[in-house]
C-alpha cells in the first residue's frame, strides 16, 4: 500500500476520531426496548469505511513496483480506505447524516444513539 498525506501535515489526530458508544448507553437501551417491548435492531454495513465520501483532499504516493504514467506522482482519493486515520470519521458523518435525513433523532449525551418515533418503514 502506498503512503498517505494529508496537504497539511500539521493536522491533529484529535480531529479524525469517531465517537464510539457508551457502554451505559447500549445498555440503558436494551433495558428500555425490553421493558416497553419494542422492536430493537442492529445492523453491520460491510466495508463501511469504503463507502464514506473524504471531507478533505487525500493523497497516496505511488507505492513501488507499481507502473503508472510519468506525469502521475500522487494520487488522490474519493473514498475512505481501511487504515486511513480519517475513514472512522468519515463512515461516522456519512452514516449518522443519512440517520438524520432518514428522520433519525440523534441523542444530545451520546453522538452514537440515534432512535426514530413511528411506524413507517425506511
Amino acid at each position: 500500500m502506498g503512503s498517505w498525506f494529508p496537504p497539511n501535515s500539521r493536522i491533529g489526530l484529535s480531529k479524525h476520531f469517531a465517537p464510539t458508544e457508551r457502554l451505559s448507553s447500549l445498555r440503558a437501551l436494551i433495558s428500555f426496548a425490553a421493558i416497553h417491548k419494542f422492536n430493537f435492531h442492529q445492523m453491520d454495513v460491510q466495508s463501511a469505511f469504503l463507502n464514506a465520501p473524504l471531507q478533505e483532499e487525500i493523497c497516496l504516493e505511488i507505492p513501488q513496483g507499481v507502473s503508472a504514467n510519468k506525469e502521475t506522482q500522487v494520487l488522490q482519493l474519493n473514498r475512505a480506505l481501511y487504515r486511513l486515520k480519517q475513514a472512522s470519521l468519515a463512515w461516522y458523518k456519512h452514516l449518522s447524516n443519512w440517520l438524520i435525513t432518514s428522520g433519525f433523532l440523534c441523542s444530545i449525551t451520546d453522538p452514537c444513539v440515534f432512535w426514530r418515533r413511528g411506524k413507517k418503514p425506511i
